[in-house]
């Protein structure tokens, strides 16, 4: 998968605290061939399902489920108080289905739906690959790596993530917690439990 990091500043999170010495050259050349290979093993992930939770600094959570096609396709539900009884969206970027209580509508542009429903937006286009801990498509402001070459934080299009946690998921290495701020949102999210993973097919031996 090719992605456009130009203007990456790719350094170690430790490097972050002013107590801890500066990497050395070694530590960080052995992050960044640990991030070429990470980031190889997870762009191989077409599709997948997670249930998690999300929430704002003004106290609203819910849970989350969300389900990642290999066609682009997606369906995210968000039950409680922060999903305001339950919202489904499903769809693909250009095109989504939004259901609440209140019924259902189309809309080419569920981010402005959000704000004005729920009073927040997710990035959904880029979403995708901030879960699996990627940068999205197109130029990346600022990359942090941690000592095991996964993204410790990402300045990308205007949001700030930061990954605080990872989980083993067979193989592969996947946020568990990571927390998104753009302006005066700031979200939260948990990922409790990944599911069904679809990964694209190893290339035949000759």
């Amino acid at each position: 998968m090719k992605r456009a990091l130009t203007g990456v500043v790719a350094v170690l999170a430790a490097a972050c605290a002013p107590l801890n010495p500066p990497p050395s050259p070694a530590e960080r050349e052995r992050a960044e061939l640990h991030w070429a290979r990470h980031r190889e093993a997870l762009s191989q992930v077409l599709g997948f399902s997670l249930q998690g939770r999300l929430a704002d600094d003004r106290g609203r959570s819910g849970e989350l489920s969300w389900q990642q096609r290999a066609d682009g396709s997606f369906a995210l539900q968000l039950r409680g108080p922060f999903g305001a009884g339950g919202v489904a969206i499903d769809g693909d970027v250009q095109r989504v289905r939004v259901r609440t209580k209140h019924g259902e509508q189309l809309t080419e542009d569920p981010r402005s739906w959000m704000r004005e429903q729920l009073g927040w937006d997710l990035p959904l286009d880029d979403l995708r690959d901030w879960v699996l801990g990627l940068p999205a498509q197109g130029p990346v402001e600022a990359l942090v790596l941690d000592a095991e070459g996964r993204l410790a934080q990402l300045q990308q299009h205007g949001w700030s993530v930061r990954y605080e946690r990872y989980q083993r998921v067979g193989a592969l290495q996947l946020p568990q917690r990571l927390d998104a701020e753009s302006g005066d949102i700031r979200l939260r999210l948990l990922v409790d439990r990944w599911t069904a993973i679809d990964l694209a097919a190893a290339p035949d031996d000759d």
